[in-house]
């Protein structure tokens, strides 16, 4: 009975570490796509920052070119 109940123990304990190693496998998983996420974001961060910049820059040159313009009016 005693060795009967062993084995019965035995076995749940393995379909646990199954489990437990399936779970481990997931939780890499998920943190490996986080990372992956992480980094595009990051990605997607610097070139909304560039994109920022180069709006300026265009409001800049328009802003230069109405001042010619109105320059060039006053003359």
């Amino acid at each position: 009975m005693f060795a009967q109940n062993s084995i019965k123990g035995f076995v749940e304990l393995e379909k646990w570490t199954v489990e437990i190693k399936k779970l481990q496998d997931t939780i890499d998983n998920l943190v490996k796509e986080e990372r992956r996420l992480q980094e595009e974001l990051r990605q997607q961060q610097q070139s909304i920052l560039e994109l920022q910049q180069l709006q300026q820059e265009l409001q800049a040159v328009n802003s230069d070119k109405i001042a010619v313009s109105n320059l060039c009016c006053v003359i």
